[in-house]
């Protein structure tokens, strides 16, 4: 059975009904709370006459309204004059013209509701329960006036389809007057669209707080494209949203669009750091339209996208070294032949320029395949260059006079030969080397997609992409040099690391007085990188090198050993994957660049004296450490390590030179591989 509390105040509290008011007593109270309990009782005359006594239970309301008897500040005295003091409150005019107010309201409504047969108020503080009253009363006059206005009262447009309130719908409106304060110009002309069919101009711009155009603008609008309509852009080109923006400027910076110039003298300085310059290695044309291969959805003008080219991206090179002989010897050709057709037809406004890239598009199929660049498929085989150029030529030009430059290897040595002959004789050139170059450009298209593709998979839990380079040894110079020290220059080996891990780059040099660029140096080196990752990134489980195919340190039957020892080694697994032959530039190129800068200016403008590798390297050390000083992320931009002559030929006696004589096996075809992936067994 349930015990009520004994308090007077809750005199007005019903016990009956599923959900009664009058709180239960749950609470037992002291003889000195009894005490204060009473007299409060006998303070307020309005109050029936209940004595309580030690032991008796309360609600929790009035239990957490007594004081703190235990306090020794506790005055009973001065709670009593406290009391009293409220009382005198609870009893002012101001609360009994407050309790007038309410019944006189509750008589008005209950005899609204009684002219629409809706229930009356029984307990005023049923809020919710009036409020929807209120709502049915609105419903009903809203009715009446539609039989006055003689409107069909079964239209569309019910009075309160979606059954909330009437101060919901007015906090809902507010908010819709809030989201139009906050919007563009744009969308406030769209968002005025969903007012009222019958309000003109004037009632519009009122209600939004807009402008009388605005408000023109949105019944323009609304009739001739609907409701929620977007406004036609009249201002000229879109602008473009940052989303876009970034997409091409990272585009701009891939490899195989643009490369980094390894020459020390290549540095830009961009909001206080050292930037490599980076040089494009294709046309702003050619660029825009593989943008558009990479990027279907996005639709970016010739002049934006030139425009968003970034600062270091350069499209003139000063003198291209390194290129890729391939590519270059099909660039040649084709630059001859176009030569030719261009004084044939000078008049002709209708030339086009053919590049290496159309002419592929030209041969191969719509949607090629492996078999079509490598000479396989059964419908582009038979097309050869010589007849998709041809049709430029007539009949009586084949025994036309054209000259043409070639890459060729004569006595062991490669060097540029300039070739004359007939146009004929240029297109059967071209058609010789065309299946070699479909098949190289198939291969190194796919090569940089994969890498591209590893790149950003790489994550802290996953693996390291790590890309590694020898650049080129970097001498020593000194301010003041007499005439015969420029023939016994000293030198050092410098060793280029570029970790990507996420979203995050990470960039090592190695330093080294070992000038040979051997596998024995690349194992060495792999294990300053091993440490590294451990210190920074613990979680990484594999890690991923990236490298050209250069046989003397990288791709050769020594290397690929290691690699199967790898796990062993440095207790973690990894795989090797190789660039496209001539394609492995990359970010590897600028962090040397930076480095021989870096030295060169500090010795040639304030006298530094870097006479050896380890004065190089405690300059650079110290040069990046001063950097990560000034920086917000408190991290050298190069992480720099010196590695010993010494301690590569002890490891390369202890270790290497055994494990290699062990296994004189050699790969088949290795210059034709690509990605190397030690199993277990």
């Amino acid at each position: 059975k349930k015990v009520w509390c004994p308090h007077p105040s809750h005199s007005r509290c019903t016990r009956s009904g599923s959900k009664p008011t009058h709180p239960e007593a749950r609470r037992a109270i002291n003889a000195t709370q009894a005490e204060i309990v009473n007299r409060q009782i006998r303070c307020n005359s309005n109050w029936s006459s209940v004595i309580l006594k030690e032991g008796d239970r309360v609600c929790l309301r009035c239990y957490e309204a007594l004081p703190n008897v235990l306090d020794d500040s506790f005055d009973l005295e001065a709670m009593d004059v406290q009391f009293e003091d409220e009382m005198e409150k609870i009893d002012s005019p101001c609360l009994e013209e407050s309790i007038l107010a309410k019944e006189a309201a509750k008589d008005k409504l209950n005899a609204v509701f009684q002219l629409f047969n809706i229930e009356k108020i029984r307990d005023h503080r049923r809020f919710k329960k009036i409020r929807e009253q209120i709502d049915s009363v609105y419903r009903h006059l809203k009715h009446l006036c539609d039989i006055l206005e003689e409107n069909d009262s079964d239209g569309v447009h019910e009075i309160n389809p979606d059954s909330i309130r009437i101060d919901e719908s007015n906090e809902l409106l507010h908010g819709m007057r809030e989201l139009f304060q906050q919007s563009t110009y744009e969308e406030q002309v769209r968002l005025m669209t969903i007012a009222p069919d019958n309000w003109g101009r004037i009632a519009i711009a009122q209600w939004f707080g807009a402008s009388d155009h605005q408000a023109r603008q949105s019944i323009i609008l609304r009739r001739d494209r609907g409701v929620l309509a977007f406004p036609e852009y009249t201002r000229g080109n879109k602008f473009l949203d940052e989303d876009t923006i970034q997409s091409v400027v990272q585009f701009y910076l891939q490899d195989g669009v643009s490369r980094v110039s390894s020459n020390s003298k290549d540095i830009l300085k961009i909001k206080n750091e050292l930037v490599p310059v980076r040089f494009m290695e294709m046309s702003i044309r050619e660029a825009l339209g593989k943008f558009y291969d990479d990027h279907p959805t996005i639709r970016v003008g010739k002049s934006s996208f030139y425009s968003l080219k970034p600062r270091h991206v350069k499209i003139s090179c000063p003198h291209e070294t390194c290129m890729c002989q391939t590519h270059e010897n099909m660039s040649l050709l084709l630059q001859a032949f176009n030569n030719y057709v261009k004084t044939k037809i000078l008049l002709n406004a209708q030339f086009t320029k053919i590049t290496a890239s159309n002419l592929i598009d030209l041969i191969v199929c719509t949607g090629p395949v492996e078999d079509c660049f490598l000479g396989d498929c059964e419908e582009c085989n038979d097309i050869t260059p010589s007849s998709v150029l041809g049709r430029q030529l007539d009949s009586s030009d084949e025994d036309d006079k054209c000259s043409w430059s070639l890459w060729k290897l004569v006595d062991k040595k490669i060097d540029l030969h300039q070739i004359r002959g007939t146009i004929i004789s240029l297109l059967n050139e071209i058609d010789e080397s065309w299946p070699a170059f479909l098949a190289h450009s198939y291969f190194n298209r796919e090569q940089r997609n994969f890498i591209n593709e590893l790149r950003i998979k790489s994550s802290p839990l996953s693996y390291a992409v790590v890309q590694i380079d020898f650049a080129e040894n970097y001498t020593f110079l000194r301010q003041r040099e007499v005439q015969a020290a420029h023939w016994n220059n000293q030198q050092a080996t410098l060793f280029t690391i570029h970790i990507k891990i996420g979203s995050e780059h990470k960039n090592m040099v190695i330093i080294s007085d070992y000038m040979r660029h051997d596998t024995a140096f690349v194992f060495c080196a792999q294990r300053l990188i091993i440490d590294y990752l451990r210190k920074h990134y613990p979680e990484v489980k594999k890690v991923n090198y990236l490298s050209d195919g250069a046989p003397a340190h990288f791709k050769n039957h020594f290397n690929i050993i290691n690699l199967q020892h790898h796990q062993h080694d440095f207790n973690i697994s990894a795989s090797w994957t190789f660039s496209a032959s001539g394609h492995g530039k990359g970010p590897c190129d600028g962090i040397g660049g930076v480095v021989k800068s870096n030295a060169s200016r500090s010795i040639l403008l304030s006298n530094t004296v870097i006479s050896c590798a380890e004065d190089f390297f405690n300059f650079t050390k110290k040069f990046n450490e001063d950097a990560a000083k000034s920086s917000q992320t408190n991290e050298p931009p190069i992480n720099v390590c010196y590695l010993k002559r010494t301690d590569i030929e002890r490891v390369t006696e202890d270790l290497l030179t055994e494990r290699w004589n062990k296994n004189k096996r050699r790969i088949k075809g290795i210059r034709m591989l690509h990605q190397f992936d030690p199993q277990n067994d």
